[in-house]
């Protein structure tokens, strides 16, 4: 028995198969790429807010906005995933 034979992901129908991935149009390749550069900039945020440091009640302030903002482009994100595969 080969090693493909024992590839789960080679078991089962063809609508198995698709993943995030799958391209099937250009819209749905513009979609894919948007995500993915939404992703990394909230992902290079929150690194630089690893190492923000508060000293007073702006900087607190300016923290809470950025973390507040990132998670509404995360929600956006899934929001605009979901409306797309109804």
């Amino acid at each position: 028995m080969s090693k493909l034979d024992l590839d789960p992901r080679l078991e089962g129908g063809e609508e198995q198969h698709t993943n995030i991935l799958s391209v099937n149009s250009l819209q749905s390749l513009k979609n894919n790429l948007s995500n993915a550069i939404v992703v990394g900039l909230i992902v290079a945020a929150f690194k630089k807010t690893i190492g923000f440091e508060v000293n007073n009640a702006t900087d607190l302030l300016a923290l809470c906005g950025s973390v507040a903002m990132l998670a509404l482009s995360a929600w956006l994100i899934v929001r605009s995933h979901g409306a797309g595969h109804e």
